[in-house]
């Protein structure tokens, strides 16, 4: 029997959503709904759909679209701190965006060569990448600890609606994406994680205080 990735509970069940060929599970108790393994796709495929896209300083359009956690992390991170940006991709633009502002940013994403260069900062992004978490719990577990005590931690994922309507989320449909949040399963990050909500936007967008 399969467990849920994120709490552990061994008694999560089958997702299986009409002319989808993934099959989901479901935990009842932290709400995440995650892909079987047997439906991931490897680095390297997951590496090519990320390069086919303009995730980058010359989109207008992803700019403005990854602006609006910047705008709400904004009045929580301060000039002189060290920020990074978890999960940064190919080419990184947060950086960019928060130099303007004399904040600085580090990049970090394995998959294409980008390594953080300290243990600890004061404020941590992560742009659409929790989606991306095979292992959900111990990736959280590995971004939340390079966070300083009273850092601030930015998470941009947009949270499946109910899990009735799941099956007709667009989110679902990327390859890449096979851990899917509900606002229960961000409950359940503040409660165990030693997490403090202090603003979001309900959706997709939210700024922690690590405790």
């Amino acid at each position: 029997m399969n467990t849920c990735k994120l709490c552990g509970l061994n008694k999560v069940t089958p997702l299986i959503i009409p002319h989808d060929k993934r099959i989901y599970n479901y935990c009842p108790d932290c709400y995440l709904i995650f892909v079987d393994s047997t439906f991931h796709i490897d680095l390297q495929q997951e590496k090519r759909l990320i390069l086919r896209r303009n995730n980058s300083i010359g989109n207008a359009e992803y700019v403005h679209y990854i602006s609006q956690i910047i705008q709400l992390i904004r009045p929580f991170i301060y000039q002189g701190q060290i920020g990074l940006d978890y999960g940064c991709g190919p080419t990184p633009t947060l950086n960019h965006l928060l130099k303007k502002e004399n904040i600085t940013c580090f990049n970090n994403d394995y998959n294409f060569g980008f390594n953080h260069p300290f243990k600890k900062y004061d404020f941590i992004m992560a742009i659409e990448c929790l989606e991306k978490f095979k292992d959900p719990n111990n990736e959280i577990d590995k971004l939340l600890d390079l966070l300083k005590p009273g850092g601030i931690f930015g998470m941009m994922t947009e949270v499946y609606p109910t899990k009735d309507n799941f099956k007709y989320w667009n989110k679902k449909l990327d390859p890449s994406h096979v851990s899917f949040y509900h606002q229960k399963t961000l409950d359940y990050l503040i409660a165990n994680k030693k997490l403090t909500l202090l603003k979001s936007d309900s959706k997709r967008i939210f700024i922690f205080e690590k405790q």
